[in-house]
């Protein structure tokens, strides 16, 4: 048995409930309660079972209650058919007077209904739901809100929302890019069934974006749409006009930059990455005045857009979910977070609480952890007189307390303004607070992301809510910043990502850039070419071009890492892909053999499945434990993120040869394929040439039957080889010294050699180079032998002439980015306490030539 009790919630009583609901199996038998109610603003719902009960308590701000909003509040919750004594007992509990209104005229409202009790179970049971949920406390799994009677010929959104569902949407984006405008405005064209009954406001720079809209092959669907082209002067006129004084043209707007008498005791300092134009730009003020502009005078909503959205839906759908009234917004709540440990971003799902945000200072630390200095320049910190005022002023502006840990976070990328309750509250009058309590008290720098996004978040705590809570609506945030490796192992796949309403590429590498992850960004990329949601291929995962593979061999102190970093930033080579994406980039030192001593530290972290050692380690344990890659076998969390990438990788080996020649061999195809199925690292969708970096010291001279074969793997892989070395093998040999007894670069102390050690050491050297140049030229290897010394005397002729052997054209980008060489800055001669007897050493040993290569410089 299951009864609702409400106490005294819109009327008193008692119901019960025996047909119209389904429990799971561990509730037949016993008795179910739910509890509910509400005095003064205040209120507590319970679930109750055999008399143990466990509840949670909320609040809502408390006023008094006039005619028109008790009315748009039925309207609103759906309960249409409602009985006048019932109006009558919920105006009297909340000290309502019904002034002229008699029994008829409320009956000519709402109707009256023998299903009253229905309807207001419905009501009260959607208000425990979107309660409770916020606390990851899950009351629909309690009853199925499917059986819930309504009139006949109703429906939960028609009973809510009928009076929206036959108008035109109404859209407002605020942009003046391009690229990001086709997408969104081509993707909702194409995948809305009534284009024309939508009405966009687009505020950018005017006929410059019209011009590049107009002229592209999407503007044919576009144009189906009613767009109207809007400037921020004109609109702030508007604004002007109607008496409002928006934020941008105050006198102290703009007061905080570059401006060192602007801090004060309550002034955020903000965290090393925190400055950006963006966040005082007047169009983001702008978003807080829309309801009051001409345009949307009458508009009861309105959706708010980013320029970076792919929407898959019908936005009509989107339009017509239902809105309390006492939410101004519903934005998306979803966050990814960042994992220490595996050094990459996951979605633990749920809210995630403003406690825990960098917004609003705390990122998920104490208020006293946050006092200055901070820990680290990464945070932001704060006077721990700031926390008071902040209290206060919730207080003042907002008429509740600070409840950071209680708010949660949302995004302004895909939002539903219910612009009626925005303006019954008078929210942009709250924002102006906030921003007026800003400026007197400088707390909030305006090019910080407090002042951007945490003024907001005050402004608006706890009058959001969420797509997915209140709706069926799905958004896939983070597609700007987040890999489709990260959405996969948080649960996410291809087929979800298909069927999601609408994609939100927030973050730096947008889908029309050549930083974007390419299975992410095909959805936009299809969408350019004219393709419906409904249309795209059922793998969004495509098998990239097959690059050329370049297999960079080296020495330890060549200055190889310099070099390899610079040509990483070449649009069609990715050298270990650092420059493309640092989180998914090979690692250095993929290449090395296991007994070398390359056991990953971390193997949670996703690099480690790019690393040789770690995958032969596996498929050697996968070897003698196949039923590991059994359909449904669970992995250890840790190894979650690998184990399908592990078990592509073994069934590609030979039946049964699970040896370190064969594991190789299966890893370098794997590696210099990019194969996104077995190798999660990427580099960029234009790659052309992938280059690896192989030590010297890696390579057996005479491999064993269990040995790598290094040149037959090459040849076999049609890869080329850039042998890049050190003419000066004195400076490659003390440079080596130096960095094992971690010598200061200014330090005055001289260092003493092991010469015996250091001459053999430097003869080695060079005849593994000269070995290696021979063999490659016995197994017709194409090699490109180039040294540090010519690369640094020239660098623009060393990158034209590897620019050349790999193929691709010629690029200037890396000259500008290419860093600084690592050269000493002092002679061997200056810091090497016994620097004749190394050169006595050598010429002993007929090694003369390195003495005059020092000699040169």
């Amino acid at each position: 048995m299951l009864e609702l009790v409400i106490l005294p919630l819109l009327v008193a009583g008692t119901w019960t409930f025996e047909k119209d609901f389904t429990l799971p199996d561990q509730y037949h038998g016993k008795d179910v309660k739910i509890y509910g109610n509400y005095d003064n603003g205040y209120g507590h719902v319970a679930l109750e079972v055999d008399s143990t009960r466990s509840g949670v308590g909320f609040t809502r701000p408390t006023h008094r209650w006039t005619n028109q909003e008790v009315s748009e509040f039925f309207i609103h919750s759906g309960i249409r058919n409602f009985s006048a004594s019932t109006i009558e007992k919920f105006a009297s509990l909340n000290g309502l007077q019904l002034l002229s209104l008699t029994v008829e005229d409320m009956e000519d409202i709402f109707g009256v209904s023998d299903k009253d009790l229905q309807k207001l179970l419905f009501e009260v049971i959607g208000q425990l739901e979107k309660v409770s949920f916020m606390f990851h406390y899950e009351p629909q799994s309690f009853y199925d809100t499917n059986k819930i009677i309504l009139p006949v010929g109703t429906t939960k959104s028609h009973a809510m929302l009928s009076d929206v569902e036959d108008d035109l949407v109404h859209i407002c984006i605020i942009s003046d890019r391009v690229p990001g405008l086709l997408g969104t405005l081509g993707s909702i064209a194409l995948n809305t069934k009534k284009p024309e009954k939508v009405v966009v406001w687009l505020v950018t720079d005017g006929e410059e974006t019209r011009r590049h809209i107009e002229a592209d092959n999407l503007f044919e669907q576009i144009s189906k749409m009613t767009i109207h082209y809007l400037q921020i002067e004109d609109l702030s006129h508007d604004l002007l006009e109607k008496g409002i004084n928006p934020v941008w043209k105050w006198d102290v707007f703009g007061s905080s930059l570059d401006n060192a008498d602007w801090k004060t005791k309550y002034t955020v300092r903000t965290a090393s990455w925190d400055a950006s134009e963006i966040h005082y730009d007047p169009l983001n003020h702008l978003r807080f005045y829309l309801p009051f502009l001409p345009q949307f005078n009458d508009k009861p909503r309105l959706l708010f857009l980013d320029d970076d959205l792919i929407i898959q839906g019908d936005i009509h759908h989107a339009w017509t979910r239902p809105m309390s009234p006492r939410r101004v917004l519903t934005g998306v709540c979803g966050m990814w977070v960042f994992d220490d440990e595996m050094k990459m971003f996951t979605y633990p799902g749920g809210l995630k609480n403003l406690s825990s945000s960098p917004s609003v200072v705390l990122t998920g630390r104490t208020v006293e952890e946050t006092a200055c200095p901070p820990k680290h320049p990464s945070l932001s910190c704060v006077d721990p007189e700031l926390w008071p005022l902040l209290r206060n002023l919730s207080y003042e502006i907002n008429g509740e307390p600070l409840n950071l840990q209680g708010s949660h976070e949302w995004n302004f990328g895909f939002t539903i303004i219910n612009m009626d309750a925005w303006r019954r509250q008078n929210i942009t009058s709250r924002y102006e607070k906030w921003m007026r309590a800003n400026y007197l008290y400088h707390i909030f720098p305006e090019n910080s992301l407090t002042y951007g996004l945490g003024l907001p978040f005050l402004a608006l705590d706890r009058l959001t809510g969420c797509w997915e809570l209140d709706s069926d609506i799905t958004v896939r945030d983070g597609l700007g910043y987040v890999t489709y490796d990260e959405f996969k192992f948080s649960g996410v796949n291809q087929n979800d990502l298909r069927s999601s309403f609408a994609l939100h590429y927030d973050g730096g590498d947008k889908p029309w850039k050549d930083t974007a992850d390419p299975i992410l960004a095909r959805p936009y990329r299809l969408t350019l070419e004219g393709f419906r949601s409904s249309d795209f291929p059922v793998g969004l995962l495509e098998m990239p071009k097959k690059p050329q593979g370049i297999i960079f061999v080296t020495e330890p102190n060549t200055g190889g890492n310099w070099l390899l970093k610079g040509l990483d930033n070449h649009p069609n080579i990715c050298a270990h892909g650092e420059s493309y994406n640092p989180r998914f980039a090979f690692p250095m030192l993929a290449l090395m053999p296991y007994e070398w001593g390359n056991k990953t530290s971390n193997e949670c972290n996703p690099k480690a499945g790019c690393t040789f050692g770690f995958v032969l380690k596996w498929m050697k344990i996968i070897r003698n434990r196949p039923e590991l890659c059994n359909p449904g076998t669970q992995w250890d969390e840790g190894m979650r993120f690998h184990s399908e990438r592990l078990c592509n990788m073994y069934n590609r080996l030979p039946k049964g040869e699970v040896t370190k020649r064969r594991v190789h061999e299966v890893f370098m195809d794997s590696v210099l394929e990019l194969n996104p199925h077995v190798i999660p690292c990427r580099c960029p969708p234009a790659t052309e040439a992938v280059i690896m970096n192989q030590l010297t010291d890696w390579i057996r001279f005479k491999p064993g039957v269990e040995e790598i074969d290094f040149y037959e793997d090459i040849k076999a892989r049609g890869a080329k080889v850039i042998l890049f070395h050190r003419s000066n093998r004195i400076r490659q040999y003390v440079q080596g010294v130096l960095k094992r007894v971690r010598r200061s670069p200014d330090s005055t102390d001289m260092v003493k050699l092991d010469v015996p050690a250091a001459v053999d050491s430097i003869q080695a050297s060079f005849s593994r180079v000269i070995w290696i140049k021979h063999k490659m030229e016995k197994y017709e290897i194409p090699v490109h032998p180039i040294s540090f010394e010519t690369c640094i005397s020239d660098v623009k002729m060393c990158l034209r002439s590897i620019e050349r052997f790999t193929g691709v054209e010629h690029s200037d980008t890396v000259l500008e980015k290419i860093g600084k060489p690592p050269v000493m800055e002092h002679r061997p001669r200056e810091i090497i306490q016994n620097y004749l007897d190394l050169e006595l050493a050598l010429r002993m040993k007929g090694l003369e030539r390195y003495i005059e290569e020092e000699d040169k410089i």
